[in-house]
């Protein structure tokens, strides 16, 4: 083999094993930060389908630096798979991919008067936070019926419509 084989290869070899570690299973802290939520506020919007009929619901949830760390759990309580495509220089006109009938966004603002904002769609999500966007897979499909849980038990519905 010759001497531009084996570094191709070893380049090759540190691609591999930073794109294995920069994927690799990550808790929503070593994402965002270890900063508390001093107030959030977050929007559902749901789409219920059947043979007959189309519901469509919206609901809000304001915390007023109330239940912080009961979502903090939440979103704790599952882990996130970063996508390569997060590392691009431009901005993606449509971050979230997602094939589910929920889509939720959280807007805080943490401890050290940053912003911050999340989108859960389906089994996708988007982290957006100084300018930085973190394109996301989540390995629990059912974090986002968890946090609409929690702001239907908090929060107030905004509206509501059947359509036939």
């Amino acid at each position: 083999m010759t001497r531009k084989w084996k570094i191709a290869l070893g380049v090759l070899a540190v691609v591999v094993i930073f794109c294995l570690w920069y994927t690799r299973p990550r808790s929503f802290d070593e994402l965002v930060g270890g900063e508390e939520f001093q107030n959030f506020s977050i929007i559902t919007h749901t789409t219920e389908a059947s043979t007959t009929e189309r519901i469509k619901e919206s609901w809000q949830f304001d915390s007023h630096g109330e239940f912080g760390a009961e979502l903090r759990d939440i979103l704790q309580s599952c882990e996130y798979r970063v996508s390569l495509r997060s590392l691009l220089p431009f901005p993606d006109p449509d971050p979230v991919y997602g094939d589910d009938n929920l889509t939720v966004l959280l807007t805080a603002v943490t401890g050290t008067e940053e912003g911050f904002t999340s989108i859960y769609c389906g089994t996708a999500a988007t982290f957006s936070s100084n300018g930085r966007r973190i394109l996301t897979q989540v390995q629990d499909p059912d974090i986002s019926l968890k946090i609409l849980a929690f702001v239907q038990e908090h929060g107030w519905i905004t509206s509501s419509s059947k359509e036939s």
